[in-house]
């Protein structure tokens, strides 16, 4: 089987074509003109080399491409400061060139979405038909939301599956939340925000990788959308506990009140709204938000059609989390 993946640079396309490769696919990868050199393993791919930035430049670059399943895991991430018309870009108008581009030819299109479409109701257990919340200008989520609309859009021309994960984490995600979260909580430069007592839902990346590659190839598969989570959500104070019991730390007690860091959160958004782009807020709502809105999802249709079971519990996806910090801390 010929696949291609998306985003392999990235922390979850780079997992998924590795694995793919190592399971005898034939794997070829879309990248930034130059930018193989930050692929781990590239010999094991066939590169492509056309920019997403420029949507154009896709038709010709994929023109000699023979491939069954394409997995499109690439996106700009929701980063501060980022252009509302490079979200549109990117994650919109790219996905639409591939999707027309590739129709006809390949078999099947995987998009890879993000519960964030829902934005932040503040409930448990949500499932697939929850409403996906619709933003007034082009932000990170808005864009995926597009992206899936247009992905089930081509459902007459191509085998077309949405897969929505939660937070995913693991060894590899230099920059995500949790590896962050980590690294904060071992350096003891964490100040708890909220009591803790709200659930959010993490997905290890192993997970993840072996629910994509359930929607990549169960004939049940085309023409739905798929949440992929952890087999439990967890309290933010139940998860810094482990961070903590794992890496032998111990943060201050008590916690600053969500109210007041939200807040705090509006000030700097306004201040750096005039700073250059590249200057991050120390704090913002949305931060706030990923520790204090309560929310889980349900996997429950991904297990009933594709057969989905997460493996890996928070404990020890964790533990191996903070192992490959750990080793990468020592060949630096």
């Amino acid at each position: 089987m010929k696949a291609l993946v998306t985003g392999a640079t990235g922390f979850i396309g780079g997992a998924l074509a590795t694995k793919l490769v190592r399971e005898g696919w034939e794997v070829s990868v879309l990248l930034r003109p130059g930018s193989a050199s930050h692929l781990k393993n590239a010999g094991l791919f066939r590169v492509i080399e056309a920019d997403l930035a420029q949507p154009e430049s896709l038709p010709a670059a994929l023109a000699p491409l023979e491939v069954d399943v394409v997995v499109h895991a690439a996106a700009i991430r929701n980063r501060w400061g980022t252009p509302p018309q490079a979200y549109y870009t990117v994650n919109v108008a790219a996905t639409e060139t591939l999707l027309r581009t590739l129709a006809g030819r390949a078999k099947r299109f995987v998009y890879l979405s993000s519960v964030g479409v829902f934005g932040r109701p503040g409930v448990l257990n949500i499932g697939e038909t929850f409403p996906v919340e619709v933003a007034a200008s082009w932000d990170y989520h808005s864009s995926k939301a597009a992206g899936e609309r247009l992905t089930l859009g081509y459902a007459d021309q191509i085998e077309a599956v949405v897969v929505r994960p939660t937070i995913t984490y693991g060894p590899g995600d230099a920059s995500g939340m949790v590896t962050r979260l980590i690294q904060m909580v071992s350096r003891r430069r964490f100040l708890q925000i909220g009591d803790g007592s709200n659930y959010i839902h993490l997905t290890y990346i192993d997970d993840l990788v072996a629910g994509l590659q359930l929607a990549m190839t169960h004939p049940r598969a085309a023409g739905e959308i798929f949440i992929l989570a952890g087999e439990h959500p967890i309290q933010v104070k139940s998860l810094l506990t482990r961070i903590e019991e794992i890496t032998r730390s111990r943060l201050p007690g008590g916690h600053i009140p969500e109210g007041f860091a939200r807040t705090c959160g509006a000030v700097c958004e306004t201040v750096f709204r005039v700073l250059p782009p590249t200057w991050e807020p120390p704090i913002t709502r949305d931060k706030v938000d990923n520790l204090c809105v309560n929310r889980s999802f349900s996997w429950e249709k991904a297990a009933s059609i594709l057969g989905y079971q997460p493996q890996w519990t928070c404990e020890r996806g964790l533990a191996a989390t903070i192992a490959w910090l750990n080793e990468q801390k020592g060949q630096a």
